[in-house]
C-alpha cells in the first residue's frame, strides 16, 4: 500500500499516495496516474467494489475486529476468489492490494484504508493504525520490528530500482 501503481514512488510522511475513490485499494501518486491505470484496473476495482457488503467502506470492512487467525484465513483465501472470478491470475501487485491492505495493526481491529483516522508509522511506512490511541497502544510491540521493516522495504526498493536481488 506504500508506493503507486504505475511508477512505484514510495508514500512519504510528506507526500501520502492517494486511493482509488471506488475500491479504496489501490495507491497513486497522483490523479494522472490514476487516470492512466484505470483501463487495467477497472475489472479488479470493480470486484473489490461490488464484494464490499452492502453499506461497507470496502471489502475488507466486515472484518474489523476479526481474530488474527480469520483475518488472515480471509485476505489469503480472497486472492485464489479474486482470481476466480475474473478468470485470470492477479499480476503481483494486486495480490498484494489483498495480502497486504492498508489496516489498522493492532491485534483484532483491522479498520482499513478509508477510515478518517487512519495513520501510518512514519518511521517504517509499513503499519497503519486507525487512531493515534491504537498506535500508542500498539508501540511497544511494533518497535519490537519496525526497524526490521524500514530495512525490508528499502532493500525492496533497492532491488525494484536496480533489477538486482540484495
Amino acid at each position: 500500500w506504500s508506493h503507486c501503481m504505475v511508477c512505484h514512488k514510495e508514500q512519504t510522511p510528506s507526500a501520502p499516495l492517494l486511493r482509488c475513490s471506488r475500491c479504496h485499494t489501490a495507491p497513486y501518486c497522483s490523479p494522472t496516474h490514476q487516470r492512466s491505470h484505470w483501463k487495467e484496473h477497472k475489472q479488479l476495482c470493480s470486484y473489490m467494489s461490488e464484494s464490499a457488503e452492502e453499506g461497507q467502506h470496502s471489502v475488507f470492512s466486515h472484518m474489523v475486529g476479526s481474530s488474527q487467525e480469520d483475518w488472515t484465513e480471509f485476505i489469503t483465501s480472497s486472492v485464489t476468489t479474486c482470481s476466480f472470478f475474473l478468470g485470470r491470475n492477479l499480476s503481483q501487485q494486486e495480490k498484494e492490494m489483498f495480502l497486504f491492505p492498508r489496516s489498522c495493526h493492532l491485534s483484532s481491529c483491522h479498520s482499513v484504508t478509508g477510515h478518517p483516522d487512519m495513520v501510518d508509522c512514519l518511521d517504517c511506512l509499513c503499519v497503519s493504525y486507525c487512531s493515534q490511541d491504537h498506535k500508542e497502544q500498539d508501540k511497544k510491540s511494533h518497535n519490537l520490528g519496525c526497524k526490521q521493516l524500514k530495512l525490508a522495504r528499502e532493500l525492496d526498493r533497492q532491488e525494484m530500482m536496480t533489477g538486482v536481488r540484495v
